[in-house]
């Protein structure tokens, strides 16, 4: 038998909180900008391309940068949550 504990709801790429969301720049040596124009970001976590947890932080700003610090020359994800859901979006550090 299994309990459903919690979900997490994925926002549609059409909606307004994707569409206001911004990443640069791209490709990034040393810091991401992460901006959103239409909902706080509430926390963060950063895949590196195996899907391997790097980083994560909370934000509840509308606002994060992100230093490159450890992280190697490569694709990353970062999954960013909201009180409506969350959305991912790709990185590229060279």
């Amino acid at each position: 038998m299994f309990r459903v504990l919690g979900f997490a709801a994925a926002i549609d790429e059409n909606s307004a909180i994707a569409a206001g969301v911004e990443v640069f720049p791209i490709p990034a040596s040393e810091r991401v900008t992460i901006t959103s124009s239409a909902a706080v970001i509430r926390n963060y976590v950063i895949y590196d391309g195996q899907g391997r947890m790097v980083r994560n932080g909370n934000v509840n700003m509308d606002r994060v940068v992100l230093e490159r610090e450890s992280m190697k020359a490569g694709n990353y994800y970062v999954e960013l949550f909201f009180d409506e859901g969350s959305l991912t979006r790709k990185v590229i550090l060279d």
